[in-house]
């Protein structure tokens, strides 16, 4: 499959006075919402909207420090951060009401990220630890040291299979899920700088890895794990990546160190795959 270079965005937020350190998307893509060294966190209404329209719902002052990563629940009604202040914090979306506070002695939370049902939210830490809490019971019931260095960014796939963390490591690590809810190691992807960000398109067909080096990847998910496609654009680093969309669309949103967050349109990377699939099935014989 040949591999494609994206560079025109469809819409530009530009309301954060700092660096847009995450990015995430509502269950029904709606609402794109925002995490900033400014300390703040935002909701963004973009239905029908193009170029440099887009203007906050929701602002949300967060926390003290920076955010490091935001992720929103499945059901779309809670938004967890971690934050530069060893914080991680969920809080009702609708409102914007501090809903549940973890602190982390040791060093700052880097990253944070629902499980794909919610009954888990996962946090990376500066020393190579991914922490799993029970949201429901509100504790701890495993902790996986993932990479030699900080962990940056956590993701699940949309079927709730895969899990994967990325690092200052320069790799990507795909863990999957056992009848216990017990994450193990299952793949590495390296990379040409740290992973920042990472995230699963909605039919668990591709993966995009933000990097260090201002450019997103995608991978093919399944057994090869191929990269097929680089979005270049940004002009600093990449902290966030997110998709949303139903096929045959499929829309990436990246958040940079260039104060900016960019829409692309990638659905020719999922309609190319989608063809290259067909072509190598089986054919029926008569």
């Amino acid at each position: 499959m040949a591999l494609s270079v994206i560079i025109d965005p469809k819409v530009r937020l530009r309301q954060h006075t700092y660096w847009v350190r995450s990015v995430d998307w509502s269950p029904d893509g709606q609402l794109l919402a925002t995490g900033s060294a400014d300390k703040n966190l935002r909701a963004f209404d973009l239905e029908g909207k193009e170029a440099d329209d887009g203007h906050p719902v929701t602002t949300i002052k967060a926390h003290s420090s920076t955010i490091n990563s935001i992720s929103a629940s499945s059901d779309g009604k809670l938004i967890a951060s971690g934050s530069y202040d060893k914080l991680a914090k969920i809080f009702d979306a609708a409102s914007g009401k501090e809903y549940l506070k973890m602190e982390s002695s040791r060093s700052p939370v880097l990253c944070v990220c629902f499980s794909t049902d919610s009954s888990q939210l996962l946090s990376g830490s500066g020393q190579g630890e991914v922490f799993v809490t029970d949201v429901g019971k509100k504790s701890l019931v495993q902790t996986i040291q993932a990479h030699e260095g900080p962990v940056n960014v956590i993701c699940f796939s949309k079927s709730g299979k895969y899990m994967l963390t990325g690092g200052d490591d320069k790799c990507a690590n795909v863990f999957s899920c056992d009848d216990k809810q017990k994450w193990t190691f299952f793949r590495k992807l390296k990379h040409a700088d740290k992973v920042t960000s990472a995230a699963f398109s909605p039919g668990d067909d591709l993966l995009v890895t933000g990097c260090a080096d201002s450019i997103a990847r995608i991978f093919r998910v399944g057994q090869e794990w191929d990269e097929v496609a680089r979005v270049k654009g940004h002009t600093d680093e990449l902290n966030s990546v997110a998709f949303t969309g139903k096929a045959p669309r499929l829309y990436l949103a990246t958040g940079s160190d260039d104060k900016s967050a960019l829409i692309w349109d990638v659905s020719k990377v999922l309609i190319t795959l989608k063809v290259a699939k067909a072509r190598s099935s089986p054919q029926p014989t008569e």
